[in-house]
């Protein structure tokens, strides 16, 4: 009986032992982690405008999933391509109408992601929106904001259970230095923006620069330092030196400032969206009469081709002019002419 007892001893104390070991702290495969991510930054008043994700690089693991959050009201996506070609942001329509591509405008890929296909938040907008993504399967994956050349960011996988190099606290340390870098940068582009001025025999010409700094990545959303005064006669020229972004220079006169997108509603799905005519095309020719009518660069992008990155107006009477960029109305993207 005593050897009967001993040998059904034995098996117990090994099963026992083995569920004592896997039940110690630290011993258990950690659980999933969902991490974060902030989309852009600005200063309060909105003018510098951080182009980048805070952290640019993070480290997690398989099953892991982040959460992207917008940290301002500039739109942005979050795209993986996973080696795609880029979507056009326009598809010229046969009605002569621009549909906002909606590849870029709207989600797709599903939460997770295994490093293929494409997985887009859409197009973010306001602060406070969010997208989550759980990543499945380890590996290097870069991914971008569609609307901002240059804004990039990579998530590198390890395997589940690994042990990640930095905690969210550490990321977030690093994210808040990495914006006060950015916005000192702003500050120093703010604070060196002037307008120049040059003599010609069809009056005086003045040049303002649309401005960012793309190793900083930050823009500067505003036309002038303050509001311009000229003389009656004079010419402004505004010249798109923005690498981030599309601008454009547009004097609404008594009419209220063109909507950038418009958008059709349809019975199933998504709207269409369609980029304004009103807003985005040329309007009102090269002489501002002082009327008040519509006068529009049209967008303006900061190289050529595909052009045009300047626009030019000539102001013939006096007054005070307000004008907007209708891409960046939320932003508060206006500047004043005060024709003397």
């Amino acid at each position: 009986m005593p050897r009967m007892f001993h040998r059904g001893l034995i098996p117990a104390l090994i099963c026992a032992l083995a569920v004592a070991f896997t039940s110690l702290p630290g011993r258990a495969q950690p659980s999933p982690t969902t991490w974060k991510v902030s989309i852009g930054a600005d200063s309060p008043d909105h003018a510098i405008q951080g182009q980048d994700f805070y952290p640019r690089t993070m480290t997690v693991n398989a099953d892991d999933s982040i959460t992207f959050t917008k940290g301002a009201i500039l739109g942005h996506t979050v795209t993986f391509l996973s080696g795609t070609k880029r979507p056009e942001l326009e598809l010229p329509q046969p009605d002569k109408r621009v549909l906002f591509n909606p590849e870029v405008a709207f989600p797709q890929g599903g939460q997770t992601y295994d490093g293929t296909g494409v997985a887009n938040s859409g197009v973010l907008d306001g602060v406070g929106k969010s997208y989550t993504l759980t990543f499945t399967k380890p590996g290097r994956y870069a991914f971008v904001c569609m609307l901002h050349p240059g804004m990039q960011g990579t998530v590198v996988v390890q395997p589940a259970g690994s042990k990640p190099p930095l905690t969210q606290a550490d990321y977030d340390k690093a994210s808040a230095a990495q914006w006060a870098e950015s916005l000192e940068a702003g500050e120093a582009l703010k604070a060196s923006w002037r307008v120049a001025s040059a003599v010609s025999a069809s009056g005086t010409v003045y040049t303002t620069a649309l401005l960012s700094n793309p190793q900083a990545h930050v823009s500067l959303f505003r036309f002038t330092p303050g509001p311009l005064t000229i003389k009656a006669g004079s010419t402004v020229r505004w010249v798109m030196k923005d690498m981030f972004e599309i601008h454009t220079v547009t004097f609404p006169g008594a009419n209220n400032v063109p909507a950038f997108l418009t958008p059709e509603p349809r019975k199933q799905g998504p709207p269409k969206i369609f980029f304004n005519v009103k807003g985005v095309a040329p309007f009102g020719g090269p002489r501002h009469a002082g009327s008040s009518g519509l006068y529009n660069s049209g967008i303006l992008v900061p190289v050529n081709p595909p052009g045009p990155t300047t626009y030019s107006l000539t102001f013939s009477k006096p007054g005070t002019y307000t004008y907007w960029c209708v891409v960046h109305v939320p932003e508060g993207m206006s500047g004043t002419i005060i024709v003397q």
